[in-house]
């Protein structure tokens, strides 16, 4: 009889031990459940924490970089704009040379021409002796013409509109020399 009393009794007793080690283990892994949860969570926190801190650091370094970005690029268009103005500068006191020598030049030739024409009056009939003065004053207006077109030079062309001018300088020149030997 002892057993079987004691039987029942160790039955309940087991499944009461049994229930109770089950509703530990259940705690037990709500409670690890939970901690994973909170781990999970304080990292997804500190990766958001970090990646928000290189989100910043990137925005910073890149801001930083478009304005020396834009610094230098304003530094080369203000650079470039002193050099465009000295190359201005430069070609209009070029312009300025050749224009003062070249009409120095064809105001001592057109002086030339106008005592020649007496001369070439009495030496040749009058005709000819305008014939050879018109041909020399075609010249001259020809070049003063050319001087006025110097005003549309630029860099690319100021060398040759200046040795195009320099040249019927010379043409003339001759011309005149070659008029004076006639009369």
């Amino acid at each position: 009889m002892l057993k079987r009393t004691i039987l029942p009794v160790f039955v309940a007793l087991s499944a009461v031990a049994g229930c109770k080690a089950a509703s530990d283990e259940r705690v037990q892994a709500e409670r690890a459940r939970q901690e994973a949860e909170q781990k999970a969570a304080q990292i997804a926190s500190e990766v958001d924490k970090k990646v928000a801190e290189v989100e910043k650091k990137t925005a910073e370094e890149t801001e930083a970089f478009k304005r020396r970005a834009a610094n230098e690029i304003n530094e080369a268009n203000a650079t470039a704009r002193e050099k465009q103005a000295e190359a201005a500068t430069a070609l209009a006191k070029d312009l300025e040379e050749v224009r003062g020598s070249t009409t120095k030049t064809l105001d001592g030739l057109e002086k030339d021409i106008g005592e020649l024409r007496l001369k070439l009056e009495k030496k040749l009939p009058k005709t000819d002796a305008d014939r050879v003065v018109k041909g020399l004053e075609d010249r001259s207006a020809s070049i003063r013409r050319s001087l006025r077109d110097l005003d549309g030079a630029t860099a690319n062309n100021v060398e040759s509109m200046k040795r195009a001018i320099e040249q019927r300088v010379e043409e003339l020149d001759r011309a005149v020399e070659a008029a004076k030997k006639r009369a």
